[in-house]
Formats: structure tokens, sequence, C-alpha cells
């Protein structure tokens, strides 16, 4: 008598069962936290999703992909979307907003981080995860910067090398802390960038002063470069300057088709994708 082989169960459910395995294992760090209600689980997994909870707030994940000057994906970038209660849409800080201590910011950042590496790694590839770190998130935490990252990063399969840590507003840092803040990353193999928006060449210049592995620049300065040849010249040679520094160049995503027809000439390494092709179901 023959004995027929089981159909192995589908891929999406196979995922679906490990994201659940996946999720128990990281709530038991952030349950009974004064943030969490009683009864409020961190985690939820909803149509194949993870999504995070925040005093009533959803967190959720979307990932962009970075493309190369040749259009080709690279990398991604998780965003969060954060909705309130009855389901409306908020701003991404508006989480941060409502954590009021060092101990909060540094519990919510754990757990949006925690929400989009769920989400990433049960869909692999795609190249390197760029992953926000809060400024406020550095000012609390004292010491080995990385470290609990790092373990959480492991039990989900990933690699702190298939990561990379954009910071924005380094400024809110004192500088001593960003320092360390960055030697712990590197040490633990983590990837640095920094987000930039402003104009000030010195600010900018502090930055490339620790080495990052990138700078993203945010899109104020694609639409100035947009609006007028005088901006273009002036980003061209921000991005110039930046790359004598051996640090690499991001731009963001084209708000229209002027900006679209613009990123190839500008001689950055590569930009944001326009559209939320990489976005979750």
């Amino acid at each position: 008598m023959s004995v027929t082989d089981p159909t192995p169960p589908p891929a999406a459910s196979s995922r679906e069962a490990r994201l659940a395995e996946l999720i128990e294992l990281h709530a038991r760090d952030f349950r009974g936290h004064p943030y969490l209600p009683e009864g409020c689980a961190p985690f939820t997994l909803e149509a194949g999703r993870v999504v995070g909870h925040y005093h009533g707030l959803r967190l959720q994940t979307t990932l962009l992909a970075l493309l190369d000057a040749g259009g080709r994906p690279v990398a991604r970038l998780a965003q969060t979307a954060a909705f309130g209660a009855g389901g409306q849409p908020v701003s991404a800080w508006a989480p941060y907003a409502i954590a009021l201590d060092d101990a909060a910011i540094t519990y919510l950042d754990r757990l949006i981080r925690t929400v989009h590496v769920l989400n990433a790694g049960s869909r692999p590839g795609g190249g390197p995860l760029w992953l926000a770190v809060h400024p406020l998130h550095l000012a609390a935490v004292p010491d080995a910067h990385g470290a609990v990252f790092a373990s959480i990063l492991r039990r989900s399969g990933l690699r702190p090398d298939g990561i990379v840590l954009e910071l924005a507003d380094a400024a809110r840092v004192a500088p001593q802390r960003l320092a360390a803040a960055l030697a712990g990353f590197r040490s633990r193999g983590y990837g640095v960038a920094f987000g930039f928006n402003g104009s000030d060449p010195a600010e900018l210049d502090r930055l490339l002063a620790l080495a990052p592995d990138a700078i993203r620049l945010g899109a104020p300065h694609l639409r100035a470069a947009a609006a007028s040849a005088a901006e273009q010249q002036r980003l061209r040679a921000r991005i110039e300057h930046i790359h004598r520094h051996r640090v690499r160049v991001w731009l963001p995503a084209a708000a229209d088709a002027r900006e679209a027809a613009l990123l190839p000439s500008l001689g950055a390494d590569g930009w944001q994708a326009a559209d939320a092709s990489g976005s979750l179901p």
C-alpha cells in the first residue's frame, strides 16, 4: 500500500504561522509595561502583517524601495503608518508625542522597529533594511547602543549587518552621546545613515565628520532644485561634497514629473521609489 506525501502548506500560511510564533516570542519583552493597557497585546497579526499597539494607536509598516542610479531596487526603507482607535490616519510622530519619559521613548522606539523587522523579515530579499532611530531614544539609552535590538534581530532570523539605522535630527543629541551611539552601532555591524533636511553647510559637515555610511537628503533639497537652476547647481555641489567624504548620497522620492526627470542628473547614488509598490498588503 503506497503512502502519499502530505501536501505542503501554502507558503502564505507557513509564513503567517512563523509570524505568529515570533509575535508571541517578542511580546514577552513588551508585556507588563505601563505603556500597554491591561489585557492589550503589543502585537497582533492581521491579514498577514504585524500591527503594533501603543496607547490606543495602531502602528503598521510601509516598505518602500531605495533605487540605485540605474533604477534598480537595492534596499528597503521601513516607514511607520499610524492610525487612531477609529482607524483614522495620524502622523507617524503622534506616538512619540504621548511618550512622556525616557523609558517610554525607549519602549516605543524598540516596539516600532520590532514591528518593521517582523514585517520585513517575513518577506526576505530586497537588500538592507533601513530603520529610523528617534533622537530621543539615543538620548535616553546610556550605553550598549544596539545590543538589545541585536537580540531582537537574532530571534527574528536577521543580523545587524543587514540593517541600516538612520538617525534624523541628530543635532538634538549631545555630541558625546551621539558619538557613543554610533560607535556602539558600528561595533555590532549595523550600517549608519543620517537624514538631512536643512541647508546649513556647518551642520552637514558636523554629520560628515562622524563618517556615516550614507546621507539621505530630504524632500526640500529636491523641491528647491526642481524650481531653480541655481538650486540645482547647489544640490549637485552638496552631493559632490558628501562624496568627497566617501559617504553615499540618497535623494527623496520625486513628487512630480519635473523632479523625476531631474533625479538622474544630480549625481546621487540613488533615490527613494516614488510609489509604495514595496508596501505590505
